[in-house]
This record gives structure tokens, sequence and C-alpha cells, in this order.
């Protein structure tokens, strides 16, 4: 199904797989700084260490125009973030991080059910947890973003306002979301290279 939205995408916007490979690589860039990544190292898997947009772009096809590096691990490992009240976060061992604003929206159960293959309600998610926050887009330091596929993560950054609609890949591509750039992006691999523990 996401082969159809990075298709839809690419025709939209005039993009190439290309210009989405490199969403992949910038963010085995990120694996490749932190330990616990399964894409770390060689030493730590065979396929793991760094790896540049033609070995995206020449890996083997699942479904066009995705190639397996386009795509998540298969891992399903879990992830979790304790919520609490201020008074128990008091007591914890570590700093806690306050939590701001939040918003959930649904617009399809199956991907195929999706009004539009190149938007999700991630707009209006964004959009109630800035306003609770008090904050946009252009008050946000980093980013972790679920990243199922790299057109995943391009698509999300545009719907939560961080790049102009059919920019978001350039986030990646430009360097912007690197280790070392002005917007860091699924700082410990992603789903792409760390694990895929659901949503980020």
């Amino acid at each position: 199904h996401y082969a159809h939205a990075m298709v839809r995408h690419m025709h939209r916007y005039g993009l190439e797989r290309r210009d989405y490979a490199h969403i992949a690589k910038v963010t085995r860039d990120w694996a490749t700084l932190n330990p616990r990544a399964a894409m770390h190292s060689k030493e730590k898997h065979p396929f793991g260490g760094p790896i540049t947009v033609d070995q995206v772009e020449s890996s083997r096809l699942i479904a066009w125009p995705l190639t397996i590096l386009h795509c998540c691990m298969v891992t399903d490992h879990g992830g979790a973030v304790l919520v609490c009240s201020p008074r128990v976060a008091a007591s914890a061992r570590t700093r806690p991080v306050w939590v701001a604003g939040a918003g959930e929206s649904m617009d399809h159960g199956n991907m195929l059910e999706m009004p539009d293959f190149t938007a999700t309600s991630a707009a209006r998610s964004a959009n109630a947890a800035y306003t609770m926050a008090g904050m946009g887009p252009a008050d946000m330091e980093m980013a972790m973003i679920y990243d199922s596929f790299t057109i995943t993560a391009a698509i999300t950054a545009e719907m939560l306002g961080l790049a102009r609609p059919g920019e978001g890949h350039l986030l990646w591509k430009e360097g912007h979301a690197a280790p070392g750039g002005r917007f860091p992006i699924n700082t410990n691999g992603g789903g792409l290279s760390f694990t895929h523990s659901g949503m980020y």
C-alpha cells in the first residue's frame, strides 16, 4: 500500500524515488551513532553500518518503487512512555520530559481508505498538539517521526508543518535532519535502522 502512496506523492510533486532514499541513508547515519540500533554496525548485523543513497536505490525491490532499504525492519519490538503526575515525576531517578501538548486524529482504518495518499490526519493531531502547547512547527527543535517507510517520514514531516507539501524529503536530502543538521529527526535510527518499535 505504501508503494501506492510513494507513486502518488512522486507524481503530484515531480519527485523521484532517489529523493526519498536520502531518508534511509540519514536515518542509518543516526543508527551508526547508537550502539543499541539493530543496524549500528556490520559487527551487530551483517547488513548494518553506513549506507549510501546508491545502495538504497540498488537494494532488492519489494514493491515498486520501494526497495528493501526504503522499508522499516520487521522486528516488532516494544517501546513505552511512562506518563505520570508532576508529584510522581519529582521522585523519579531520571529527569522528566514535560508534555506541553498532545493530539490524536484518525481518518481511515486501512490505508486503502485514505482520502488522499499524500496527506494524513497527522495535520489535525499536530494542530491540536501545537494549540495545546501554545507552540508551532517553528518552535520545534527535533522530531521522532514514524518511519515505516521512507515515504511515511516525508509525508508526516509535511503534515506536521515541518516542511511544505512535496518538500518533506528535503529535510533529509539537504542534511537538515542528519547528525550535525539544524533539525535532527529519528536520532535513534528510527524504524528503518534502530528497530520497528511501533509508533514513534
